[in-house]
């Protein structure tokens, strides 16, 4: 069966040159693979991710403002934003900076676990007009884009739905709410 981007393993390990040609075949780039989903949205656009850093989401902020400007919604679920020091409080604050954070600013919402969802929301996930997706380990920071080994697989739409779905429950069931930013 020829690849299709759904049956796509993809994966950031800068190393990735160095494994035997048949091994490496069967990867795809995961932070190019992030990138483009980001900006490929017209409509929505869902990220999950427990914990962001100012360098992972300012290199992703081209990408999320890309959509913006084509009026795409943006909703991130991450973790409480004083969790680790505030680091996701000032990750944030970075991505809604300069003229590409204003387009994202105007169109993002943050939500986070309520105390009704004590634990932690540990999936990474991004889901792009309820028809393209991305599930995997990779967080939206610098370590994770840039140096860390991360897999993940493309969602095919019915999947995309599916947790489109789950998100809404938690937020209907005030497991997740919105948060000011």
């Amino acid at each position: 069966m020829p690849p299709t981007e759904n049956n796509l393993i993809y994966c950031t390990w800068s190393y990735r040159e160095a494994l035997p040609p048949a091994t490496r075949d069967q990867f795809r780039d995961l932070d190019h693979f992030v990138r483009d989903l980001c900006s490929s949205a017209t409509e929505q656009l869902f990220l999950v991710a427990p914990y962001l850093s100012v360098a992972g989401l300012e290199s992703l902020r081209s990408s999320i403002a890309a959509c913006a400007q084509r009026g795409a919604w943006i909703r991130l679920l991450t973790n409480n934003l004083e969790h680790n020091n505030g680091a996701n409080r000032q990750a944030l604050e970075a991505l809604v900076e300069g003229d590409e954070g204003a387009l994202i600013r105007n169109k993002l919402r943050i939500l986070t676990a309520t105390d009704k969802l004590p634990a932690l929301v540990h999936a990474k996930i991004i889901l792009a007009d309820h028809k393209r997706g991305y599930l995997g380990s990779a967080n939206f920071s610098q370590n994770a884009l840039d140096r860390n080994f991360e897999l993940g697989v493309a969602l095919p739409p019915n999947q995309v739905r599916s947790l489109e779905s789950l998100l809404a429950f938690f937020e209907a069931q005030g497991l997740i709410a919105e948060v000011q930013h």
